[in-house]
């Protein structure tokens, strides 16, 4: 198959090309008919013999061995200086792969500003950076591949686009090597560059573009050009032409208001509100609870000290804390006030815990309790009422109301219906004293049970 994919690589069509088409047919079909025609009971599985198969180091492994017998191929068929003189040794075979990848790609260049490469790339105004480098695909539109390689690329930065020149050679270490023609230009607008702190791989970064899903590794000579391929890709990123601004979530005055109102209405006596930033008119809103007592404000500017993440996936959106430190928030609410309050609920300022059953969240949870006396957690499922969907008679539709931005909640009283199938987010009424760490949607560490409140008792309105 490795042989098949070197020939005839897959492309980005649906519709792939006839001669791999056929190949990969044939291979099939001889994999068929061996499962079918042998009997390999008598075998015995041995699992550090199946662990390596899977691994990737195995794969990369017969990748290598591949490219070497087709690079041989190649110098056979088209002979003459056009082609890098490379000698092959027992360590391109063996375990020190690292260090002759090291060896291979140890000419990048820092270009002065203004200065241009000789090669066909005419719309290069100025070069940053430039040198060869491996990259690898870990995800690709927020999907794992089934099959990653390391490809060869000679590699431009300039302004907030990164320009990729395929090589002509497998093992190209020199600019000649590589083809004078672009093969794809790429925006760095939006994107992160994260450099790890790996010991076993100090040559290695990470480019993620959160909005398609997309992380790229790529492989320098050495720590210190992953470092200076870090520095420049980090202010590529954010220079003015490739500046975005990543929007905390917010909440309008309106919306902010009718759930604070419904919240005095269920009975609760007490909300928690950490405060990244605000508008003014949304200030004075806050302010104003917190003078009716039912409010505290914790301050948390989080971001002026560190680099919070604005997505869930790490991997896709680096940063130094999760999600804009959505964690740290939600377990240093539990200790602040664990011995305070009797139940904690952990949510956003938009989720309603809406009782059927009871006028209150008091009497809901008094009954809850006395049920299930073990019980420190009770998890309430998440259901979503569609803001595009109206209430029919529009009686909350006030004309005074009209300027005011933001939602209605009051308008939208129509839920999605209950899938079976589908699993439903849920959120958290805690008792903080039988909880030592807990994540958005469970806890981590408890004491006592956990509880799922059932769907006609209590749900989460969103």
């Amino acid at each position: 198959m490795i042989y098949i994919d070197s020939a005839y690589p897959a492309t980005d069509s649906i519709i792939e090309t006839e001669q791999r088409t056929n190949q990969m047919n044939n291979l099939l079909r001889i994999i068929s008919d061996l499962q079918v025609s042998c009997s390999y009971d008598y075998l015995q599985t041995l699992p550090h013999v199946q662990k390596y198969l899977m691994s990737v180091r195995y794969i990369e492994e017969l990748q290598k061995f591949v490219e070497d017998d087709n690079y041989t191929l190649s110098l056979r068929i088209e002979p003459g200086n056009s082609s890098p003189r490379l000698v092959s040794s027992k360590e391109d075979l063996g375990g020190s792969r690292e260090s002759s990848f090291s060896d291979e790609l140890s000419s990048t260049v820092e270009s002065a500003s203004g200065a241009a490469s000789s090669y066909e790339c005419s719309s290069l105004s100025s070069i940053t950076i430039e040198g060869p480098l491996r990259r690898k695909t870990v995800m690709k539109e927020g999907k794992k591949p089934t099959l990653s390689s390391w490809k060869r690329y000679w590699i431009v930065l300039s302004g907030s686009t990164l320009i990729y020149f395929g090589s002509k050679a497998l093992r190209a270490n020199e600019r000649r090597h590589y083809k004078s023609r672009p093969c794809k230009k790429i925006s760095l607008t939006g994107w992160i560059v994260v450099l790890p702190d790996d010991p076993e791989h100090p040559n290695i970064f990470q480019l993620n573009d959160p909005d398609k899903g997309n992380v790229y590794k790529f492989q320098t000579g050495s720590r210190f050009s992953a470092i200076i391929w870090h520095k420049h890709l980090a202010e590529a990123c954010s220079c003015p032409e490739a500046k975005r601004t990543h929007v905390i979530p917010v909440f309008s005055k309106m919306a902010f208001n009718k759930s604070m109102e419904l919240y005095k209405l269920l009975g609760v006596q007490h909300v928690v509100i950490y405060n990244t930033s605000c508008g003014p008119d949304l200030e004075k809103l806050l302010q104003h609870y917190k003078r009716e007592g039912i409010l505290e404000i914790v301050p948390w500017p989080i971001d002026q000290f560190l680099n919070p993440s604005p997505g869930w996936n790490f991997t896709v959106h680096g940063g130094d804390l999760h999600y804009y430190g959505q964690l740290v928030t939600l377990n240093e609410c539990i200790y602040r006030h664990m011995y305070q309050t009797e139940y904690i609920f952990l949510n956003d300022i938009d989720e309603i815990v809406m009782p059927y059953k009871y006028t209150n969240l008091q009497l809901l949870m008094e009954d809850l309790q006395s049920n299930n006396k073990d019980v420190g957690v009770f998890r309430i499922e998440n259901h979503i009422f569609p803001k595009t969907k109206f209430e029919d008679n529009h009686r909350f539709r006030r004309p005074e109301w009209g300027n005011i931005p933001g939602i209605n909640i009051m308008e939208h009283i129509y839920r999605e219906p209950d899938r079976k199938n589908i699993y439903n987010p849920t959120k958290m009424i805690i008792n903080p004293r039988m909880v030592m760490q807990t994540s958005v949607h469970s806890t981590l560490k408890h004491s006592g049970n956990v509880y799922l409140v059932p769907f006609d008792v209590c749900r989460l309105v969103t």
